[in-house]
C-alpha cells in the first residue's frame, strides 16, 4: 500500500475542493440559463441564434 504524505493529502484535498467549486458554478450557470430561456420566446431565441 501507499503512503500518502501530508502535501500529498492537502494536494488532494484543494484540488477536491477547486473541483467541486466549479461544479457549483457549473450548475448555478445552468440554473441562470434555464431562467433566461423561460423568459425569451421561440422566435426571439430563433433570431438570437442566428444573430451569433
Amino acid at each position: 500500500m501507499k503512503h500518502i504524505t501530508n502535501g500529498q493529502k492537502d494536494l488532494v484535498h484543494i484540488s477536491f475542493e477547486i473541483g467541486l467549486l466549479l461544479k457549483g458554478i457549473h450548475g448555478l450557470m445552468e440554473i441562470v440559463g434555464g431562467a433566461f430561456l423561460i423568459f425569451l420566446s421561440p422566435t426571439r431565441l430563433s433570431h438570437r441564434a442566428h444573430h451569433f
